[in-house]
């Protein structure tokens, strides 16, 4: 209650507060033998590391992530146990003093050892990807032969994949958007080559400031994907989303003769299981294995990368994604050096456009819209 009285005066923020909730759950199992605070041993976490990993850990339930929480998420659990701990000192209940001696011992990490997190999509595995997405929105036979439902989340996650990966927005930020936060902005203009006109579409973006990294605007390409969402959305209510409807919004489903959660934001846990499907089909059906353990952040990951290669300054991709130029130094440092011919370079940026990835819309740093 603490912790969400916090979010609600904004000091903290909606991630936060879910991050912490998660923690505070592990918590609660395992302080639940004793009474009160006083009560607690001050080694109570001497074995919360082989606790976390056994009795708390139930494969069968994690299919898609069959492995144990790694460090990492262990001493960021820990991290937020020891801030309970000293709530409860500041809140003085009785016998909390006591809990001063509780000793939170963190797990080493060896960065050498440890495999990458949300890795960046490689080329060629980002074309397969948008590839298949093609067929599996129209696919309607799941891989045991049932039919699918609610197909229309199907192609919302499509333009969500292509969205995070064409504007480089975490999952959180565009869960969080509404329609008002967005504008489509376009450039029209004669080819120099064919002398053909064309139309590109931009996108400016507000992005709240109850996000990680708080309120910015983005200034990007991937405009068309925007126009095809709220055309998605259109064709499934019978009219236009409204300006504080959110962008990726629960429209209802099949089976739900009454849907509490109908006109409020689609979860994080939601896609992530279209994913996970999306993910095991590609497998299943057509042989596509990814070496990398990809999540829906790599398509920010992916995106970084992208406009690193394609020569965008790092101070520029850090402005679009919110990171500092000191992080996005660090992002350079790993990009691959590629030692391509211009005209490798031409046919590669080529691919990508008619696959589903903007790259020409920057010019010496700045942004064409």
């Amino acid at each position: 209650k603490s912790l969400e009285k916090d979010y609600e005066v904004e000091k903290i923020k909606k991630k936060t507060l879910q991050t912490k909730l998660t923690s505070i759950v592990k918590l609660r199992e395992l302080v639940e033998p004793y009474e009160t605070p006083s009560k607690i041993p001050h080694n109570f976490l001497k074995d919360y590391v082989v606790w976390r990993r056994t009795k708390n850990w139930d494969k069968s339930k994690h299919k898609n992530n069959p492995k144990p929480p790694t460090n990492r998420t262990i001493n960021k659990e820990l991290q937020d146990i020891q801030s309970w701990v000293r709530w409860c000192i500041g809140e003085k209940f009785i016998g909390s003093y006591l809990m001063r001696d509780i000793e939170v011992k963190y797990q080493k990490i060896d960065n050498k050892k440890t495999h990458e997190k949300n890795p960046s999509f490689t080329y060629e595995d980002w074309m397969k990807l948008v590839t298949y997405m093609r067929t599996w929105v129209k696919t309607e036979v799941t891989l045991r032969g049932n039919e699918k439902k609610n197909m229309f989340y199907r192609k919302v996650t499509r333009l969500l994949i292509l969205i995070l990966g064409n504007v480089g927005l975490r999952l959180h930020e565009a869960l969080a958007l509404t329609w008002r936060d967005v504008e489509v902005i376009t450039k029209k203009g004669i080819g120099k080559k064919t002398g053909k006109p064309f139309t590109r579409y931009g996108v400016r973006i507000q992005v709240p400031p109850d996000t990680k990294t708080g309120a910015r605007e983005v200034i990007c390409q991937g405009g068309q994907y925007f126009i095809q969402l709220k055309e998605l959305y259109k064709e499934k209510l019978g009219h236009f989303p409204k300006p504080d409807d959110p962008l990726f919004m629960n429209a209802g489903t099949l089976t739900s003769k009454k849907d509490d959660f109908f006109g409020k934001p689609l979860s994080g846990s939601f896609f992530r299981r279209l994913w996970y499907e999306l993910r095991e089909e590609m497998s299943e059906l057509k042989g596509i294995y990814f070496e990398r353990a990809y999540t829906l952040h790599s398509c920010r990951a992916w995106f970084i990368n992208e406009k690193l290669s394609a020569g965008v300054k790092p101070a520029i991709v850090g402005e679009i994604v919110g990171h500092t130029l000191k992080v996005m130094q660090t992002y350079y440092k790993k990009i691959e050096v590629r030692s391509h011919t211009d005209e490798l370079i031409k046919v590669r940026f080529r691919n990508l456009q008619e696959n589903d990835f903007e790259i020409y819309d920057f010019d010496n740093g700045d942004v064409l819209v």
